[in-house]
C-alpha cells in the first residue's frame, strides 16, 4: 500500500503506481515550513512567503488564506497540519464549527455576545471534544464582511 498526504481538505492525492494496490490518504503534516521561532504550537497559519508560514488573522485579507495549524517546531522550522484530529486546545464547544480568528493564530466560533465579525470568514474545523479540533480547512470561497458604519 502507498501512503499520501494532502495539503487541504478535498485535495486528495491520487498518484498511483504501476504496482497497483490500494492508496491510503493520510491527513496530517504537509511538510516542513520556515516559521517564526516564537510561533506557538497549534497556531493557525497562512503562507506568508516562499515556503514560509506565519499566523493567520481573519481581520485582514493580507494574512489569509489559512492553510493549517503549526504542530511541531524546531527553531525556525515547523510542520503544518491541515486535516485530521488535532489535540491541545482548551474550552472548545463540541460540535461547533470554528473559523479563522480575528487575533493572529487563533480560531473563533460566533456567540451571541459578539458585536463584530472578522473581515474574512474561513471554516477551519469542528470541535470533536473540548480539547480536540477536527481540522477541516476550507480553502474558499470566502465571505468578506463589509465594515458597518454608524
Amino acid at each position: 500500500m502507498r501512503r499520501h498526504s494532502y495539503l487541504r481538505a478535498g485535495a486528495l492525492s491520487s498518484q498511483g503506481g504501476s504496482s497497483g494496490g490500494t492508496i491510503i490518504i493520510t491527513p496530517g503534516e504537509d511538510g516542513i515550513w520556515t516559521c517564526n521561532p516564537s510561533l506557538a504550537l497549534n497556531s493557525l497559519v497562512y503562507i506568508s512567503a516562499s515556503n514560509t508560514v506565519d499566523e493567520a488573522s481573519a481581520s485582514s485579507e493580507d494574512t489569509m488564506t489559512a492553510i493549517g495549524f503549526a504542530t511541531t517546531k524546531n527553531g525556525s522550522a515547523c510542520s503544518v497540519q491541515s486535516a485530521g484530529e488535532l489535540p491541545g486546545f482548551n474550552g472548545l464547544l463540541p460540535g461547533r464549527t470554528y473559523y479563522a480568528g480575528k487575533e493572529p493564530g487563533t480560531i473563533w466560533t460566533p456567540t451571541e455576545e459578539d458585536e463584530t465579525f472578522p473581515l474574512v470568514i474561513q471554516v477551519v474545523g469542528k470541535a470533536k471534544t473540548d480539547e480536540v479540533l477536527l481540522v477541516m480547512i476550507n480553502p474558499g470561497p470566502f465571505v468578506l464582511v463589509p465594515p458597518i458604519s454608524p
